[in-house]
């Protein structure tokens, strides 16, 4: 099966992820190359230290601590609830270099990227998710609603969201 980009797009969307640039690549499997975690985990420190300085608006766009920035200087700390992501994963003949990594936030775009991922299981090519940036926050732009703004309305949602877990009891 060859999976069109206007099928991924779909997904994409789907999945609130419309905003997020996608490359096509062939899906041949290759195996990882012995010693890939210890290349992976030097990439990954790098691609940390070198976000800092080049992405930092975009880190205060994921709403992380301040101390939890810090500690990502010098590529010592992932902090809860990020995840790292490969724009072309290595199996599918991706780098593993800092260049070919992102972040994001793991329960709300990680979890969306890898549920689009999985979901191109079996085809013949590959849409692999390609930021601009190192980091990677949704716009609010990708919600759709009928009439209003959307952004106003994507913010009401997450405000009755967070109401409601007071209301409920969920948080103190």
């Amino acid at each position: 099966m060859i999976l069109l980009l206007k099928d991924a797009e779909r997904r994409q969307g789907d999945l609130g992820l419309d905003d997020l640039p996608l490359v096509e690549v062939a899906a041949a499997v290759r195996p990882l190359p012995k010693g890939w975690f210890e290349e992976f985990r030097r990439e990954r420190r790098r691609l940390l230290t070198e976000l800092v300085r080049k992405d930092k608006e975009e880190l205060m766009m994921m709403g992380l601590p301040i101390d939890d920035i810090v500690a990502m200087l010098g590529g010592k700390k992932i902090p809860a609830g990020v995840s790292v992501k490969f724009r072309v994963p290595p199996i599918y003949g991706g780098d593993i270099s800092a260049e070919n990594m992102f972040i994001c936030r793991a329960a709300s775009e990680g979890r969306a990227i890898d549920i689009f991922i999985a979901g191109q299981a079996g085809a013949e090519n590959f849409f692999a998710p390609n930021p601009s940036k190192s980091v990677y926050v949704t716009s609010m732009k990708s919600m759709n609603s009928p009439g209003g703004n959307s952004t106003s309305d994507r913010m009401s949602d997450v405000l009755a969201t967070d109401v409601m877990g007071l209301i409920g009891g969920g948080r103190a």
